[in-house]
């Protein structure tokens, strides 16, 4: 069963990260560097969105996966909590 409240976490949590990074960004910069050397800033945008999106996996892996203790192991009711 598809739930729908993951599918929008999984799709508006990135775009809020990103938006984020870009302001930690902007708001960090030196005045001098504005509208220069785009790619060190994309890197350190990149950079920390993969650091705040690895924080987010984890309850989102925990939210997705099957509810059932032993899911996989010795237990066959995976996912039908």
């Amino acid at each position: 069963m598809v739930d729908v409240f993951l599918i929008v976490v999984a799709v508006i949590v990135p775009i809020l990260i990103l938006i984020f990074s870009f302001y930690v960004l902007v708001y960090y910069q030196h005045p001098d560097d504005n509208w220069t050397d785009y790619f060190p800033k994309a890197i350190v945008v990149l950079g920390l969105s993969v650091a705040l999106i690895s924080v987010v996996l984890l309850p989102f892996d925990v939210a997705n996966g099957g509810l059932d203790v032993g899911c996989g192991t010795w237990n066959n009711n995976c996912g039908a909590g």
